[in-house]
This record gives C-alpha cells, sequence and structure tokens, in this order.
C-alpha cells in the first residue's frame, strides 16, 4: 500500500492523501511522518499531540492549501 510510482503517481497519492481520499497505509504514514516533524520542532508537545495536530491539519484542508500555494509559488 505504500509503493510509490512515477513522479505523477507519486504527486497524485499526495494529492489523495491531503484530500482524505488515500488508503489507510498512505493516511498513517503520512500522519506519523508529519507529527514526527511536528515533535520534533514543537516544544511542549508529546509524539501524540503531533501525531494528533498533523491529522488535524489534513482534516481541516490546511495541508491542502499549502500544497497548492507551494505549486503556484513554485510555478511562477
Amino acid at each position: 500500500d505504500l509503493l510509490g510510482g512515477t513522479p505523477e503517481e507519486n504527486a497524485q497519492i499526495t494529492r489523495n492523501v491531503i484530500s482524505g481520499k488515500g488508503t489507510d497505509a498512505q493516511n498513517t504514514a503520512v500522519a506519523l511522518n508529519a507529527g514526527a516533524c511536528i515533535y520534533v520542532a514543537k516544544e511542549g508537545v508529546s509524539l501524540e499531540q503531533a501525531i494528533n495536530e498533523a491529522k488535524e491539519i489534513i482534516k481541516s484542508g490546511k495541508a491542502q492549501k499549502t500544497l497548492e500555494r507551494f505549486i503556484e509559488v513554485t510555478n511562477e
């Protein structure tokens, strides 16, 4: 379930995950990795709290908006 593919396929997997359409394995992997980043960068949170924060960022649409903005800026 975590096997990627071509750059185009990987981009679609990323879009699927941040829009809530990824597989359970993909969603879990992204939440764990993003949560680990939040945990390292933010003082005073547990790993569990950081993972939950990552899930909430995805669920809220903030991750998708950030990706869209990143794409927009890098294509200028």
